[in-house]
């Protein structure tokens, strides 16, 4: 059964996969984000939380955050696709 913090952190997670793969993170999903505990997140998507908690604030740095984000969830589709029959 799903809880309500799982649902709420996948609608959290979800808002900040939309909003990566559009070029833009705000501060306001980063905030939502940091306040997931990584621990309740399965693999492998808590390996992007993971990344996102350190994510800066700075205009260039988030830039970076976003192209290295993509490369994350890129990576996260290939796995998923290798292990389909």
């Amino acid at each position: 059964m799903v809880t309500a913090v799982q649902t709420q952190t996948n609608v959290i997670l979800g808002l900040a996969l939309v909003e990566i793969l559009n070029g833009d993170l705000s501060d306001q999903t980063l905030a939502l984000v940091a306040a997931i505990n990584r621990d309740d997140v399965p693999p492998p998507l808590d390996h992007l939380v993971g990344f996102l908690h350190g994510a800066s604030v700075d205009p260039e740095d988030r830039a970076w955050l976003i192209k290295a984000s993509i490369k994350e969830i890129e990576q996260i589709a290939r796995e998923k696709w290798e292990k389909q029959p």
